[in-house]
């Protein structure tokens, strides 16, 4: 799991190395590899490969993440191509049914729908996405949205999985049950229209609101019941190199984990037992060997 650290001012990284403790009498673990630093981290989670996706219209899709963060041992499925589109200026975003929403064109995601020339304003409405994904049989996955707006719905396999209200400039995280189908649906309703119950933080501006999938939609396949959903690093000294790390676990609830911290490329420490609480390790006070403001 790679990502940018914007809130750490530190030039050194250091490797967290995380064994889940599901139950200790059990011999079986699954292992988890953090690397952080002021630039990004890694997180490492094994997991089974997948089967190439295929998707309507576009027939595969990449697995490798044009930003991060960025997960090496964890399959990911990049939906960044050709999804199939419709649109409505009549729908009601809340009441859209998939089986009877035609898509009759495409559209490149991500993008924006609404662009027009300068000038002339951007149509207003509800917009419709329709993919589809390859994965494992009964394998649970999450979709990540990295921008969606302004209101987002998501649909796999014509079931609601849940919304998005919060605006554009907002990722968010969709978690799906598995299923016997290796071929997942995915539909997503966007509208842009100004109003206080889908875009209840779109109140006006001087400037225009693109709309639509404007970033990045990933599928990440679950390494296990439970897993990682995030790392932070908090500066708590810059000039002693004196960091907080926050570790967040997502999933089935899990009350304790082995961790180990290994700075830059030495050998990680020790794996130490650490009570999980409000699914959230905090290791405070980390010393960053040789740190540089």
């Amino acid at each position: 799991y790679q990502r940018r650290v914007r809130d750490s001012l530190l030039s050194h990284s250091f490797t967290l190395c995380l064994r889940e403790l599901i139950n200790i009498m059990v011999p079986s673990r699954t292992f988890i590899y953090v690397i952080l630093s002021s630039f990004l981290f890694l997180l490492c989670v094994n997991s089974a490969s997948l089967p190439p996706p295929s998707a309507i219209p576009s027939p595969t899709w990449p697995s490798s993440v044009p930003f991060w963060p960025m997960y090496p041992t964890r399959t990911i499925q990049v939906l960044d191509g050709e999804w199939s589109f419709g649109f409505s200026t009549t729908a009601d975003p809340l009441s859209i049914d998939p089986k009877t929403t035609p898509t009759p064109s495409t559209i490149q995601v991500p993008s924006s729908f609404d662009v027009s020339p300068p000038g002339v304003l951007g149509m207003r409405g509800t917009a419709f996405y329709r993919t589809q994904v390859n994965v494992t049989e009964m394998s649970d996955f999450m979709i990540y949205f990295t921008a969606c707006g302004f209101y987002c719905a998501v649909f796999v396999d014509d079931v609601y999985i849940g919304d998005h209200r919060a605006g554009g400039y907002q990722p968010f995280w969709m978690d799906v049950k598995g299923s016997h189908n290796v071929k997942r649906e995915i539909f997503v309703v966007v509208d842009n229209r100004f109003n206080s119950t889908t875009a209840p933080t779109h109140t006006g501006g001087d400037f225009y609101f693109y709309s639509g999938i404007t970033r990045h939609v990933l599928v990440h396949t679950k390494p296990h019941p439970s897993y990682l959903r995030q790392v932070e690093t908090f500066t708590v000294d810059v000039e002693k190199g004196i960091i907080d790390v926050r570790v967040v676990f997502s999933g089935q609830s899990i009350t304790s984990a082995y961790l180990s911290l290994a700075w830059d490329s030495s050998t990680p420490s020790t794996p130490t037992l650490y009570t999980i609480e409000n699914n959230v390790v905090f290791l405070s006070r980390m010393s960053v060997p040789n740190a540089s403001p």
